[in-house]
């Protein structure tokens, strides 16, 4: 099925759109304005290439396929983060803690990867480095930050494994 969805303001990685439908009927938007963006890509194992949306609905990959619309179970930032997706609402400043519990499934495994890639390239200090002792370790840290900015298209910037997003400057509603 496609859903209709909008693009991260930081990131540009599609965010899918929370809109209230009746199980089995296509949403009404969809049906309305023939010029909302749908996109498949939410159902192929992308994982790296999307963002579910917040709550709870998508909150783990094993998520049942059909169910009834819950108001509040799946949403969108609103706010500050108003047009973020999971990922980018983390790094700017959202935290940790909250985003394991509304964070989709995507975007959970984005940092997690993300984070264990960081990982491996630290040394101890003073620590005389190698590719063939330590791999990933002994490249530069802009190597590194070029390679992780590299799985987000170069839409963000990344210096000594920390993402440098702009600070969140939407609507408080």
């Amino acid at each position: 099925m496609s859903y209709p969805f909008f693009r991260c303001s930081v990131c540009k990685f599609p965010v899918q759109k929370v809109i209230g439908y009746d199980l089995g009927k296509m949403p009404f938007e969809v049906i309305t304005y023939s010029d909302s963006p749908v996109s498949d890509v939410f159902e192929k194992d992308l994982r790296f290439a999307f963002c579910r949306g917040q709550g709870m609905r998508y909150s783990e990959a094993d998520h049942a396929k059909t169910v009834e619309y819950i108001d509040g179970y799946h949403y969108n930032f609103a706010g500050a983060f108003k047009g973020y997706c999971c990922f980018c609402a983390m790094h700017a400043g959202f935290g940790t803690e909250l985003f394991l519990d509304i964070g989709c499934y995507s975007c959970k495994q984005k940092h997690v990867v993300v984070a264990a890639f960081i990982e491996l390239t630290k040394s101890k200090p003073g620590e005389s480095v190698a590719w063939r002792t330590h791999g990933w370790a002994a490249l530069p840290s802009v190597i590194i930050d070029k390679i992780v900015a590299h799985l987000f298209g170069n839409q963000l910037v990344v210096e000594d494994g920390v993402f440098c997003l702009p600070t969140p400057s939407g609507n408080m509603e």
